[in-house]
């Protein structure tokens, strides 16, 4: 029964919503554009607040604690790809080397200057919007998130690296 509407809205993006979702599964929102996907997304995220209706998990409380939320516009720092990818935390090589793998960013690094040791440059310009969509991915895996609420986060990508990452991800 979750209804949403932005500030000033008078319709609801989101009207008696109902849905029920089982961990370790596979969950793809569809429609057409503008119809609230992103929106469902910010809810179950805790991101946005329904004005009528609950979000619950496990039966309590309305929050997602080990989700990681994946945009299709990914903020990279101006610094090294390591700490864009760690965030300043402390992780082991083949922690790191095992995210790189699974989040398709194996070749990336090898093929960099310095491999992870190299500038990003100002919002990652040294990489490109797909690359910059596994950065994050990878984040999310080496920081263990369970969860992955994932929005578009592979439209930057072609079709055969989208699978990978894909098959990555669920694996």
């Amino acid at each position: 029964g979750v209804c949403f509407s932005y500030d000033g809205e008078s319709e609801p993006v989101v009207r008696d919503c109902s849905a029920r979702f089982e961990a370790g599964r596979k969950y793809a929102i569809t429609g057409r554009s503008g119809c609230g996907k992103s929106t469902v997304l910010g809810l179950l995220s805790g991101a946005l607040m329904p004005q009528e209706g609950s979000i619950r998990v496990d039966g309590k409380g309305r929050s997602l604690p080990d989700a990681a939320s994946i945009h299709q516009n990914v903020f990279l720092f101006d610094d090294t790809l390591m700490k864009n990818i760690t965030l300043g935390g402390s992780f082991t090589q083949d922690d790191v080397a095992r995210a790189l793998q699974l989040a398709g960013l194996s070749d990336v690094v090898a093929a960099l200057p310095q491999g992870l040791d190299t500038s990003m440059g100002e919002n990652g310009a040294r990489l490109s919007g797909g690359e910059r969509q596994r950065v994050a991915i990878a984040r999310a895996l080496l920081y263990g998130k369970t969860t992955l609420l994932v929005d578009e986060a592979t439209s930057a990508l072609d079709a055969a690296m989208a699978a990978q990452v894909e098959d990555a991800l669920l694996s």
